[in-house]
């Protein structure tokens, strides 16, 4: 329970920091997933299933802002399958 706290978490820091800096939210999910795949010392780079970042940030970003527009059902799936693919 302790790891999904810490995982979320941290997809909340790293989605609202990228968020404030102008990034959109799927380039923040491949930056974060390649962030989390290539550094060994978070704990969550062995869970496998990159592509539930693309999702997660765009949660987060639509908590931070109203007026965002998530994607459809069907693009979402898209850019969870853009991500696994590269992980």
């Amino acid at each position: 329970m302790r790891d999904v706290r810490d995982y979320l978490s941290f997809v909340l820091s790293e989605a609202t920091s990228r968020k404030s800096a102008g990034m959109d939210a799927f380039d923040a999910a491949k930056e974060i997933a390649r962030e989390i795949s290539g550094n060994n010392a978070l704990r969550f780079s062995d869970w496998k299933e990159f592509g539930r970042i693309s999702v997660n940030v765009d949660t987060v970003y639509r908590s931070l802002d109203a007026a965002h527009k998530s994607p459809d059902v069907i693009e979402q799936f898209r850019r969870m399958a853009q991500i696994e693919s590269n992980h």
